[in-house]
């Protein structure tokens, strides 16, 4: 009975993201009876040890744990980590092969590009621990086609082979070539079997962040994180709506020693004091011990509230209070004067002859102006009118009523004018535009929200 297998363990450490997953390396990861994603054999059987497996072809390996049963050490029954893999051997050998010689066996390893030349996984600097069982032997194993003369092993339970391999790496893909030799016989399958650990063994740290380079995804710059990088752009939500005469210091964003520019690739940061401008988009990053991140995107509209002037003078007769006035809303706020920051209570009482304010808010922005709006609550009917073009009492008014229905009798009950949503026309003239002679007159005056007026106005037209 020939087998060949090998398992790999490698101790336990933290290993940066950018070094290759250790369960990856592992042989036999997938299902029984289909290909391993990352292990590989040579595709012929070889009749002396090769000397250089940099030459050969390769295939994805077999998983197959059950080529000799009883011989071979089932995976499943060993101590962790050794139970994390599976036998591999190749596709054209199936488990009654009787052809000895030579396989060989590949991991493909990614490791880390260099940093300002100097590789990241160095001579002694990356270690991978190996330990496996093997059916025969290992004859030898190269790391990038370099012999490291390791040889030896078994298949059976309690007589694995530990071995180490410190290089020399490679900037990107390495070849890790484990030579198997078959020993003659009827019943001669191969096999192999892998899990692997990584270990580093050295302090490095090439960018002198406090992270060593191993452990380091950015160790040719330093940074704060606990990956070794510089600090993850500053957080800020990319749409924000800010007031008239708001800068880049008004910004919502989280982060420290936060630096603003134009655009994503300019090199000129912009003062903190800038204007910001509606449709604009600024850029920000964050910087610590000389790092400084990627940038974060906040695009700027902004709000700029309107208030319009509906009726400069407003009269309220019967009293009001200040939520009568106009313009109304829930976005509008009245004050007693024109620079108050308090706003005066809607059910507070309306004085006569005072002057209001009125701005709009659309949170938290108020309109750049405050409308005036006189009040009147003291409305008096004139008692007589003289429309002799003195600009004086020329005409009958009662535009502080804000519309009302008139009617003018003269003293035999007659109708001579009338007119709905009055305001301050009528100048003493009848229907057919005539002048009335002086004398007195009979009024009424109705509208929904006041009570109807009756009384008499004076006409002096002589």
């Amino acid at each position: 009975m020939k087998a060949i297998y090998i398992l790999l363990i490698f101790p336990l450490c933290l290993a940066a993201q950018n070094f290759p997953s250790l369960a990856s390396l592992s042989t036999g990861q997938g299902d029984l009876h289909t290909f391993d994603s990352t292990w590989k054999v040579n595709d012929q059987w070889l009749t002396a040890e090769p000397t250089n497996t940099m030459l050969l072809n390769y295939n994805a390996a077999y998983i197959n744990n059950n080529c000799a049963p009883g011989a071979w050490v089932n995976p499943t029954l060993l101590p962790p980590p050794v139970n994390n893999g599976n036998w591999i051997t190749a596709a054209d050998a199936n488990c009654w092969n009787s052809i000895s010689g030579y396989r060989v066996f590949r991991l493909p390893l990614n490791l880390p590009s260099d940093c300002n030349g100097n590789p990241i996984a160095s001579m002694n600097n990356y270690i991978l621990y190996f330990s496996g069982y093997v059916d025969n032997e290992i004859s030898n194993v190269y790391v990038n086609g370099i012999p490291k003369d390791i040889s030896g092993g078994s298949y059976r339970s309690g007589e694995q082979i530990n071995f180490q391999l410190n290089g020399p790496w490679n900037s990107g893909v390495n070849f890790i070539d484990i030579v198997v030799e078959n020993y003659p016989g009827e019943h001669n399958p191969f096999g192999l079997l892998l899990v692997a650990d990584a270990s580093q063994s050295s302090n490095a740290d090439t960018d002198n962040d406090g992270i060593s380079d191993l452990l380091d995804l950015c160790p040719c710059q330093p940074g704060l994180a606990p990956t070794g990088c510089c600090p993850l752009a500053p957080t800020a939500l990319p749409n924000q709506s800010l007031c008239i005469g708001a800068t880049l210091q008004d910004i919502a964003i989280a982060g420290q020693n936060i630096i603003w520019y134009n655009s994503m690739t300019s090199t000129i940061p912009l003062p903190n004091s800038t204007t910001l401008q509606t449709g604009t988009t600024y850029y920000a990053s964050q910087s610590a011990l000389g790092c400084e991140s990627e940038r974060a995107s906040v695009q700027i509209t902004i709000i700029t509230p309107e208030i319009n002037q509906i009726a400069a003078i407003q009269y309220f007769c019967q009293g009001g209070t200040v939520g009568d006035l106009l313009p109304q809303g829930i976005d509008i706020f009245w004050y007693d004067s024109i620079n108050s920051s308090l706003p005066l209570d809607t059910s507070d009482p309306l004085e006569n002859n005072q002057i209001y304010f009125a701005s709009r808010f659309i949170d938290p922005c108020e309109s750049l102006e405050r409308i005036e709006v006189i009040v009147f609550t003291d409305c008096e009917i004139p008692k007589g009118i003289s429309p002799n073009g003195d600009g004086k009492n020329d005409t009958f008014d009662l535009s502080f009523f804000n519309g009302v229905d008139l009617q003018i009798f003269n003293r035999y009950g007659m109708e001579i004018y009338s007119k709905s949503n009055y305001s301050n026309e009528w100048d003493g003239k009848d229907y057919n535009n005539n002048m009335l002679p002086t004398g007195v007159y009979y009024y009424i005056v109705k509208k929904t929200t006041i009570e109807t007026k009756t009384g008499w106005v004076y006409l002096m037209t002589e």
